[in-house]
């Protein structure tokens, strides 16, 4: 019963994690670099073991930087 508990947190953490990373998406094509940032965060917080989400977290990070570079020349 635990581990069936288990099982289902996981895939609802999976989920929330989606649909930050989607929604951080969204405000990155929307060039709102802290929202997307602050999405990515969050949607590695809820699953912090999916390397994917990692990856996707530096690149908005990577993204944002350069926006804040950019926007200061």
């Amino acid at each position: 019963q635990n581990y069936e508990l288990a099982l289902q947190l996981a895939d609802s953490n999976y989920i929330l994690s989606e649909a930050h990373y989607k929604l951080g998406l969204s405000y990155y094509r929307s060039q709102d670099y802290e929202n997307a940032v602050r999405e990515g965060e969050i949607a590695l917080s809820l699953n912090p073991e999916y390397l994917s989400d990692q990856q996707r977290l530096i690149d908005l990070l990577i993204a944002n930087a350069w926006s804040n570079f950019t926007k200061k020349e």
